[in-house]
């Protein structure tokens, strides 16, 4: 048997040969737990109140035991779940050092005194999820594949496999106050010193957190990292314990019983204050299938191109795809816009986020806009987070691309500081079970005086912490962006929204994963006093960091609002050019590069698949697109070629502009993406990452 360890942060698996020490009964425990009141807490293994269960009651699950010479009537130290008839489903702690010897799992029965030799059937690899680290603070990630030596027969045995929510909605499933099983051979004795079940025991309780909650009991929001569940009867004293560690919690999907969390840990047992914690199912749907190849054929865990397509036009006499929320009128200073994107243009009913493309048209005075996921309807002004997605000087007409996770009833909200009309166009959705994953937005950096972040964690200079100030011209500066504002540790890319302000020249910034060469493109662009923002995927680099480099002296601010996590098909590059029309300037390969001014009304296809990083199986890209100097107003849109240019814009620019945007684009015929300006214009094009069909 093999041991399969992801090591922290760089999400690197290194497969070492399993040693096997001295057995212990009870799970070993995965860090320590921190509270809300800072009362001191111990953390258990994670049933207390249950009943006596039958193997047909839930016969997904198994006992992982060591048999140590001892072979049938072996005591359980874990549970699990069969997802497979080779793979099952627990928890990493489960196998943190010392790792019990003589490993097997036990199907198809409940009752440990009547085992036969058949129903054991030994482990081949174990596989922990890259992201878990039983040393930190922190219980994130608690999940582990095992992979079954022979599979097991389930028409032949009483075992049968579970199904997993592969097109259950992240951000609804399982909602608040649905009922949930669970089962196991743990500590039926809230003190944990009674003498384990022989016979397999269940209970009904309630989930006690909705997918978008990261607070239960006196566990803190970065103890629970938005990636696990609580539930339990905490009045009837109804929960896990010790020895259930790694077994399921099953809910209803559709009339399936379906597998919402597997057991790790809890502050005692059955205490009435503190419910058990479950790593949420879902959260690691694409890190499943990348290791055991089981999702359906119809499953996706990637973005879907759609449109482009216009969702809101709040000015007189133009129009919508649909004629919803067209013509609405300028928006108020200080309101919200509910914008309506699940069911429109193309994107599910059930979709988890969404790529947009916000522009503001000629706001009265200098202000910002906020995108952020609607918590309720109507939406408060106030209950928004603090964070920008596009900063705006008085008569500016300018945009910004964001990937936002989609609110209640699928919208997204819109918070305008002053007055403006605002245009939103989508590009593209997350589907349900697909990745990235998106967060309420959070500011990783910000180095104004007076302002603050999501944390107290310094960016740093060559790994050195840096003050509050300016960054000067030419400095990079370090982010860490992998374990803050809910972004696990193995998290692969982030899409970010970087703003400069009021630098002290005409200049540009980049973004890219440090640890590598800063490339040959720009991320955004401006102008001396400017406030500029964009949005952009980027790939982590080095302990999960992003850098940015700045040509010029400037306040800078770096907000996250969805992360990519490890095992995803949705791929971050370094960033590359691959178009660019001023004489002497290149592109990552040679092609497309000094092809001259693009004439107004014109369009140009770019190559995208088979160049840079980016294969000929991609069907979308993420790309950075750039309108430089325009002798008059105007705006580009990007669109899959071999389609009729859409009635929707990418960028806006102004006479003598630099700006820049970025855009989630399906690709056309060939792997080609078209670009229509509609002014004389040069551009320059540089991609970000890809998505496979």
């Amino acid at each position: 048997m093999t041991i399969t360890i992801g090591a922290r942060r760089l999400g690197l698996l290194l497969t070492v040969a399993a040693v096997l020490p001295v057995f212990v009964v009870a799970a070993p425990v995965g860090g320590a737990a921190s509270s809300s009141n800072d009362a001191p807490v111990t953390v258990t293994d994670r049933i207390i109140n249950g009943g006596d269960a039958t193997i047909d009651q839930a016969p997904w699950q198994v006992a992982l035991v060591s048999l140590q010479g001892g072979g049938p009537g072996s005591l359980p130290f874990c549970g699990g779940s069969l997802i497979s008839p080779e793979w099952v489903l627990t928890a990493a702690h489960c196998f943190d050092p010392p790792t019990p010897p003589d490993l097997r799992v036990l199907s198809g029965e409940a009752n440990l005194n009547n085992t036969f030799p058949e129903d054991f059937t030994e482990i081949a690899e174990v596989i922990v999820h890259p992201g878990w680290d039983g040393t930190l603070n922190s219980n994130e990630n608690d999940i582990t594949l095992v992979r079954l030596a022979a599979p097991i027969d389930v028409d032949a045995s009483e075992a049968d496999i579970v199904d997993l929510p592969w097109f259950e909605n992240v951000v609804a499933w399982p909602g608040r106050g649905t009922t949930g099983l669970i089962t196991g051979w743990g500590d039926t004795d809230p003190g944990g010193g009674s003498t384990p079940p022989a016979q397999l025991q269940w209970a009904s309780v309630p989930i006690l957190t909705s997918p978008t909650e990261q607070l239960c009991g006196r566990y803190g929001a970065s103890f629970l990292a938005g990636a696990m569940l609580c539930a339990a009867d905490l009045q009837q004293g109804i929960d896990s314990c010790q020895g259930d560690s790694g077994g399921p919690l099953v809910t209803d999907a559709g009339g399936i019983p379906t597998l919402a969390g597997v057991t790790s840990f809890g502050v005692g047992c059955a205490n009435g204050i503190d419910p058990g914690v479950y790593a949420r199912v879902t959260t690691y749907l694409t890190w499943i299938d990348v290791v055991t190849g089981l999702a359906p054929d119809d499953w996706t865990g990637s973005l879907r191109p759609t449109g482009p397509a216009r969702l809101v036009e709040a000015r007189q006499l133009r129009t919508t795809i649909d004629g919803q929320q067209a013509g609405i009128g300028r928006l108020a200073a200080g309101s919200v816009l509910e914008v309506d994107v699940a069911g429109r243009a193309g994107v599910d009913i059930d979709a988890l986020g969404a790529t947009l493309n916000v522009t503001v048209i000629g706001p009265e005075r200098n202000g910002f806009a906020t995108v952020f996921p609607c918590t309720s309807s109507p939406q408060p002004p106030g209950d928004r987070p603090g964070s920008s997605t596009i900063n705006f000087a008085a008569g500016d007409v300018v945009a910004n691309s964001v990937f936002v996770r989609l609110g209640v009833a699928g919208k997204v909200c819109v918070y305008v500081h002053r007055a403006a009309d605002i245009v939103v166009d989508v590009t593209g959705f997350a589907p349900a079970g697909s990745t990235p994953i998106g967060i309420r937005p959070a500011r990783l950096l910000e180095t104004r005086e007076g302002e603050s972040a999501v944390d107290n964690v310094p960016a740093t200079v060559g790994g050195v912490p840096i003050t509050r100030g300016r960054i000067p011209a030419g400095t990079t500066v370090e982010v860490q962006v992998a374990g803050r504002a809910g972004i696990p540790l193995d998290a692969r890319a982030a899409w970010v929204n970087a703003g400069v302000i009021q630098a002290d020249g005409q200049g540009f910034a980049t973004l890219f994963p440090c640890g590598a060469n800063r490339p040959g493109s720009s991320t955004l662009n401006y102008a001396p006093s400017e406030v500029v923002a964009n949005g952009a995927l980027v790939q982590l680099g080095v302990g999960g960091t992003i850098c940015v480099f700045a040509n010029r002296t400037a306040d800078v601010i770096i907000d996250v609002t969805a992360f990519v996590p490890n095992g995803s098909p949705i791929n971050g590059l370094l960033p590359a050019r691959l178009l660019e029309s001023r004489p002497g300037e290149q592109t990552a390969d040679g092609q497309q590069a000094g092809i001259g001014r693009l004439a107004a009304g014109s369009e140009v296809e770019i190559q995208v698949t088979g160049r840079a990083g980016v294969p000929a199986s991609a069907t979308a890209a993420l790309v950075n697109v750039t309108a430089i100097r325009s002798a008059l107003n105007g705006f580009i849109t990007l669109f899959p070629c071999g389609i009729t240019r859409p009635e929707a814009s990418t960028l806006n620019y102004a006479v003598g502009d630099v700006v820049a945007n970025g855009a989630f684009v399906e690709l056309g015929p060939g792997g080609r993406l078209c670009l229509y300006t509609h002014r004389e214009v040069d551009v320059a094009l540089d991609v970000t990452g890809w998505a496979p069909a």
